[in-house]
């Protein structure tokens, strides 16, 4: 299996935008990751183009070889902007990695740990009027 395309995909939000990474392969398999870095989005995609020129043509199935790879291959060592987008990658290929195995992703990082998770939401429920027309809100638009 080889890594044929790394796309990142910006979703622009009023306060944030999400980026994610999506990493497709020869075989068809296609893994998700997510490497937003608030208020760097167009570095991080920046960031995700120049790595994706390492990592296409490996197997994303070599998930530790790879890490080591992009995050050791520049003279420079990463900051936070390019760290968020190996980040992004590192987690696209681990869920191919675990979609190529037919296991949820968590049973290859040691299986479940709790059956029930505290959800913490600061989109307002939902319901994103109630976040951004706030007096607070109003200052970030």
């Amino acid at each position: 299996m080889k890594i044929t395309a790394i796309k990142p995909v910006v979703c622009y939000g009023k306060l944030i935008n999400w980026i994610f990474v999506k990493v497709e392969t020869d075989e068809g398999l296609v893994g998700w990751g997510e490497a937003t870095c608030e208020w760097k989005p167009q570095g991080v995609v920046g960031c995700i183009e120049d790595l994706s020129n390492l990592a296409i043509g490996q197997d994303p199935r070599r998930t530790e070889f790879l890490w080591q790879m992009l995050y050791r291959q520049y003279f420079i060592k990463p900051g936070i902007v390019a760290l968020a987008a190996l980040s992004g990658i590192d987690q696209a290929c681990w869920d191919i990695h675990a979609k190529s195995l037919g296991v949820p992703l968590y049973q290859l990082l040691g299986g479940a740990v709790r059956d029930r998770v505290r959800m913490y939401s600061h989109l307002g429920g939902g319901d994103l009027d109630s976040i951004y027309h706030t007096e607070s809100a109003e200052a970030y638009l």
